[in-house]
């Protein structure tokens, strides 16, 4: 208890620090601002404008809560480390560190030849993917939201701005830090700080899993999910996805370290806890798998003596109380400047009526499983069977060893998120359960590795390993497919810039964009370049310009009986233009 007393004071230091670093500097008035920044929800229906709950008396109250924390937090964490026992428990956590350190080097040390060789290529190849991937697909709405409304406003803007939840707060974050070490490349701004996490955590991910189980598991488990499209595609993006796949799997393994090596208690609560506020932080959807680990370490708490469990609880306890109210903490700007109701309710996750639940769940079933599997049906018919064959398996042994513990969380952190699903009615995004396939790919592979060992004949054994061999294959090619759609988009991209610039070399007027995915992209380029079109979204006497998708049946009404020509059309739009102009 005395270690996570310790880490509970060291985390409120950290948010108070973190939130004095950025907010006390900052003014009212320029947060006040916010409130005229437009942001993109819906593309079509133009930019929106946030109602902030923002008030000098609010912002007063906030900034003095922040001050109180910081003090009395550093007053706490001082007196803590005045004492000899908490000093110690700094020491033994970082002597936990450097043996565990040591026990993953040593773990790639004892790879052969061979094996290092498959490892390497493995990640170089994974790695290639994503950034080509980075550099070729062009960025989404979200992206440029992101920036636009975000990381273009700073620091203080992306840690308290909250009009819509693709506000990925810690992500953002790390994109402002990206903006000041690359200023202008929006694109490596937006997406090098995915890169570099995704990078990263992978090659921890193969360490650790070829640690807990073993190089033939951790191999086929890093192949699978890292050559799916899903996978590439977020590790390369400009979303908190990866971040928090990251976090999940490093709160993964903690948690099995509480359960099966004592000897890194501290080393494993420090990482649960720290990963899980940095999850929540980057996206509030890390609530369902932290809900899935709260169940994985309740269970846990069996393979204890009756007197010591009382301990464990409260340890488990205090790590939750620190996690929620440190996450609280890190939330109050948005609380103060956006208000709490922006954070707390999420349309994306609204629930619906047992009806409505039960006419769309069929639908969103085959969306989610196209997404995260690919092809719906053998997907899910696959999934089915090895999720029920999973617990009839581990329920047959004796004793459980480490791999028993990581198959009971993995199965846990697939099946957790469906409990929810249909408990509350609602439907998770796709994207929010991309850990999710990480975890049936564990499964599989621990299905192949065991029937590997346990059948007599050797065609048998190999048999489930060639077959997740040939999907991680039929994956890779699967991603080389998206060829055709990167090239389409990029083409896209340039005839949106194409159609920007020519409005730039004509006489200065307002534009009206008729519900166009423009409107977003012409906001963006005129945020970039420092000369934004005058951009209309309802009509105006003085509108010089009239945007139009291509294939729309007519002009509106009222600009019928205007001079308006047709100056300027390609594939997406076509540009009317008051009086005469050269047509493109």
């Amino acid at each position: 208890m005395r270690f996570l007393l310790l880490l509970g004071s060291l985390c409120l230091l950290g948010a108070s620090g973190y939130l004095a670093g950025i907010f006390l500097p900052t003014s009212y008035e320029s947060l006040a601002r916010l409130g005229a920044v437009p942001y993109h929800e819906y593309v079509p229906d133009g930019p929106s404008f946030l109602q902030l709950s923002l008030t000098p008396s609010r912002y007063a109250a906030f900034r003095a809560a922040v001050n109180i924390l910081l003090a009395g937090s550093t007053i706490s964490f001082m007196l803590l480390l005045l004492q000899p026992a908490y000093r110690n428990e700094f020491r033994r956590l970082r002597l936990e560190t450097r043996r565990g350190l040591m026990a993953l080097r040593s773990t790639v040390n004892q790879l052969s030849v061979t094996q290092s060789i498959l490892a390497g290529g493995a990640l170089l190849a994974i790695s290639l993917a994503r950034l080509g991937w980075l550099f070729l697909d062009p960025m989404s709405p979200d992206e440029i939201t992101s920036y636009d409304a975000f990381v273009h406003q700073g620091a203080a803007a992306v840690t308290s701005f909250y009009p819509i939840p693709n506000n990925h707060v810690f992500y953002n974050f790390l994109c402002w830090v990206a903006a000041k070490v690359v200023p202008g490349k929006v694109l490596l701004i937006m997406r090098l700080p995915s890169l570099i996490v995704a990078t990263a955590g992978t090659a921890l991910s193969y360490a650790l899993l070829t640690r807990f189980l073993n190089f033939r598991v951790a191999s086929l488990v890093i192949a699978l999910f890292g050559f799916s499209t899903l996978t590439v595609l977020y590790a390369a993006s400009g979303r908190g996805y990866f971040v928090q796949m990251v976090c999940i799997e490093l709160a993964f393994f903690a948690v099995l370290g509480i359960a099966t090596k004592p000897d890194y208690w501290r080393l494993s609560w420090a990482t649960f806890v720290l990963s899980s506020v940095v999850g929540l932080y980057t996206i509030p959807t890390f609530a369902a798998p932290l809900v899935s680990l709260g169940i994985l370490l309740l269970a846990v708490s069996v393979q204890f003596p009756a007197h010591a469990r009382a301990r464990y609880y409260a340890s488990l306890l205090s790590a939750g109380a620190i996690i929620i109210v440190t996450a609280g903490v890190l939330y109050m700007p948005v609380g103060a400047v956006s208000g709490w109701d922006r954070l707390l309710t999420n349309r994306y996750l609204a629930p619906h009526s047992f009806a409505e639940f039960w006419t769309l769940s069929r639908a969103h079933l085959y969306e989610t499983a196209a997404m995260l599997l690919g092809p719906v049906r053998p997907g899910l018919v696959c999934s089915a069977i090895l999720l029920a064959l999973t617990p009839l398996v581990l329920l047959r042994q004796r004793a459980l060893l480490p791999k028993h513990w990581l198959a009971w969380g993995a199965w846990l952190m697939v099946v957790t998120p469906v409990a929810l699903t249909v408990a509350q009615r609602m439907f998770f995004p796709g994207r929010t359960l991309m850990y999710t396939t990480y975890f049936l790919f564990v499964l599989a592979a621990l299905g192949a590795d065991h029937l590997a060992n346990r059948w007599p004949r050797q065609w048998m054994s190999k048999a489930p390993i060639a077959f997740l061999l040939v999907l991680t294959g039929w994956r890779a090619i699967e991603l080389l497919r998206n060829w055709d759609s990167l090239r389409n988009s990029r083409e896209q991209n340039e005839l949106v810039a194409h159609a920007y610039q020519w409005l730039q070399t004509q006489p200065r007027g307002a534009v009206l964009l008729s519900g166009s995915y423009h409107s977003l992209m012409f906001h963006h380029f005129g945020l970039t370049d420092g000369h934004p079109l005058p951009l209309h979204f309802k009509r105006e006497p003085d509108s010089r310009y009239l945007l139009l998708p291509q294939g729309s049946p007519a002009r509106p009404t009222w600009a019928s009986a205007l001079p308006y020509h047709l100056a300027y059309q390609d594939a997406l739009v076509q540009i009317y233009m008051l009086g005469t102009s050269q047509r493109n």
